[in-house]
């Protein structure tokens, strides 16, 4: 596994706390799962 730093607008960021209130996973777990969800779609449309 490897560490990475990123970026999140005030929006975005307030939006996944917002989400993560209501579901039992960490924040890391939630960007990695949205992170692979993104990259299956973008390896489909291509």
């Amino acid at each position: 596994m490897k560490t990475r730093s990123l970026r999140i607008d005030d929006f975005t960021f307030g939006e996944t706390e917002k989400i993560l209130a209501n579901i039992s996973i960490s924040r890391n777990t939630c960007i990695n799962e949205a992170t692979s969800h993104y990259y299956k779609i973008q390896h489909k449309i291509f």
